[in-house]
């Protein structure tokens, strides 16, 4: 039945995936980026009919350094398969991470765009593969937080990277909800 889950209505709560998968890669790109977003602006569906998102499309903006950096999001439950990718994607070269890969998790593309006349031109460079050895990633962060409370290390994500990644979440569902982005500072 929609909208009843084991016979019991389901109360609408809104945290589906976005609070499920999103929320580890707005925590990575806070860590990446080492700032936190002025803005998010969202889209979430809720498909199913279960009182939640299972569908969400997540725009972050960020201030740093560098200049404004953006970033973007998409969980869903719908495509076949499990896709772990982080794409960086700068001036000189781009970065794709794939989480799920047994090897050569990590390959650079040496591919940039070439300013022509008033046109751009995409120029593909160099790939370069990098080895990463396997590991599972719930049993490295649990021993990032043993060797921490260990060490008495600062750990490499704390409770105010939490509090962060949360935050930002909140604003994407107002986001969501009002469908403008929001302020974050």
């Amino acid at each position: 039945m929609r909208g009843h889950f084991g016979g019991f209505k389901r109360p609408r709560n809104d945290s589906g995936v976005m609070f499920a998968d999103g929320i580890h890669f707005v925590d990575l790109f806070n860590y990446i980026l080492d700032a936190t977003p002025r803005s998010a602006l969202a889209i979430h569906h809720d498909f199913l009919g279960r009182g939640m998102d299972d569908v969400s499309l997540l725009s972050l903006e960020y201030e740093t350094a560098a200049g404004r950096t953006w970033a973007t999001v998409e969980n869903d439950y719908f495509y076949p398969g499990k896709f772990r990718e982080v794409i960086v994607v700068g001036e000189k070269c781009s970065a794709v991470c794939d989480f799920n890969a047994a090897q050569y998790k990590i390959k650079v593309q040496e591919n940039r765009h070439v300013r022509e006349g008033n046109d751009f031109k995409g120029v593909e460079g160099v790939v370069t593969q990098i080895e990463c050895p396997p590991e599972e990633p719930l049993l490295a962060e649990l021993r990032a937080f043993v060797n921490s409370a260990q060490t008495r290390e600062k750990p490499l994500a704390d409770g105010w990277a939490g509090y962060e990644a949360v935050r930002v979440l909140d604003a994407a569902m107002q986001s969501a909800k009002s469908g403008r982005a929001v302020e974050l500072n």
